[in-house]
């Protein structure tokens, strides 16, 4: 059985169907519902994309540094890396795909998560506290000790893994002030 349209759109439907170019009714609505089918695949789509990300992660509980016992993450998806911008001082970028995430994006994001106490982006180096021999970089989260006892950690790494996959997902693809003049200046431009 077909759904049966509702009088008021059936009337919108007669009134403009021709002038958009359509022979019948039919036509139109088929077409019109093929369109929102298109759409609706490329959210599903969209939304199995987040979730296409692997992650390498390294739990660490131990600062070298500082020799405090506290639990640590690091979290990186395959194939990314960070990086210093050449052209903004102090700006950590996450290389994924062809995205550059700038670290005051996605860490936010991240320390959104009521048992995370801090999240940052960080090169791997010598004056990094703690963490995988990696010259790549990773996402470095400190959980928040207070609520250590009351989650589960396979629930807090699921959950982190799904938070930074959405903000990766979501982030626009950092510019430096150079780049985002002269593309202002180009749209200005051709207007």
């Amino acid at each position: 059985m077909r759904p049966k349209i509702p009088d008021g759109l059936a009337k919108r439907i007669e009134d403009v169907y021709e002038e958009v170019g359509y022979a019948t009714e039919s036509e139109f609505i088929r077409d019109a519902i093929r369109r929102r089918l298109e759409a609706v695949d490329e959210d599903i789509e969209e939304h199995e994309g987040i979730a296409e990300y692997e992650f390498e992660y390294e739990f660490a509980t131990f600062d070298k540094s500082t020799k405090k016992q506290y639990p640590t993450l690091y979290l990186r998806p395959e194939g990314a890396h960070v990086s210093k911008s050449e052209e903004a001082e102090n700006t950590l970028l996450l290389h994924v795909g062809s995205k550059a995430i700038q670290d005051t994006v996605l860490s936010p994001k991240i320390e959104e998560l009521n048992f995370v106490h801090t999240a940052a982006l960080t090169p791997i180096n010598d004056d990094t506290p703690a963490g995988p021999d990696d010259d790549d970089g990773y996402i470095y989260i400190v959980f928040e000790e207070e609520n250590m006892d009351a989650i589960d950690l396979d629930d807090a790494v699921q959950r982190l893994l799904e938070t930074t996959a959405t903000a990766i997902q979501e982030a626009e693809s950092w510019e430096s002030p150079r780049q985002q003049l002269s593309n202002a200046l180009r749209r200005h431009m051709s207007e």
